[in-house]
């Protein structure tokens, strides 16, 4: 984040208000966002213009692991 950050301000706050958003969500609405398939079926996803911010649930933890470009993103 710290890169984005340097990079490019505006697409670091449209980041920062998803993470906000979705860390905002009940139980019931977190799990409407689509999860990934294969190895990496535990993540779920959140498209932010052409990329995929990708976060998982454990317990009552909710980890925000990556932000990847969608052509990355499986």
């Amino acid at each position: 984040m710290i890169k984005i950050k340097k990079k490019d301000m505006a697409f670091f706050r449209r980041v920062q208000m998803k993470i906000n958003q979705i860390s905002a969500c009940d139980e019931e609405m977190i799990h409407r966002f689509k999860n990934l398939r294969g190895s990496m079926s535990n993540y779920k996803r959140v498209h932010i213009e052409s990329y995929v911010l990708l976060f998982r649930i454990e317990g009552d933890l909710l980890i925000f692991d990556r932000l990847v470009h969608h052509d990355e993103a499986s």
